[in-house]
């Protein structure tokens, strides 16, 4: 069973016929979700207080407004990650395996698990850890090569 942090839900069609009153922060709550996002990526990035969100998204979610997404998650081998390791291991030094923990801590991942559905936006962040333009740009366009390689 997935924990309700890692979840996913989308917005149903549903349409209410009674006087449902939204407040702001149910507002806020609802254009927020993303099937593509786990909960806790999204109260990360709307930074509501924790009170309030749960609040808030039970109540959407007793409106049926949002319904989870059952979708079984996708991760890229193990020899993908070992390749991005030793890439950035090779144009960094010997940190590169912390700038990559550090990419993961920031987008809430745990490694080696990462799903194929935010590869690329996993490896932008690696890149944003990089120092220097021209070891960030090689970092790309070596990884895009390997996320290309992997379909």
């Amino acid at each position: 069973m997935t924990k309700l942090q890692d979840a996913r839900f989308r917005k149903t069609n549903f349409t209410t016929h009674d006087e449902t009153v939204f407040d702001a922060d149910m507002l806020k709550l609802l254009m927020a979700i993303d099937e593509g996002k786990p909960v806790l990526q999204i109260a990360k990035e709307i930074k509501m207080d924790p009170a309030v969100f749960r609040e808030s998204f039970l109540r959407l979610y007793k409106l049926k407004l949002i319904e989870e997404v059952k979708q079984k998650i996708v991760y890229v081998d193990e020899l993908f990650v070992a390749r991005l390791k030793e890439t950035l291991i090779s144009l960094t030094g010997p940190l590169g395996g912390i700038l990559m923990e550090e990419a993961a801590e920031k987008m809430n991942l745990q490694l080696p698990r990462i799903p194929k559905s935010t590869v690329a936006d996993f490896v932008y962040q690696v890149a944003k850890e990089i120092p220097g333009e021209t070891q960030q740009a090689e970092f790309k366009k070596l990884m895009i090569q390997e996320i290309k390689s992997m379909d």
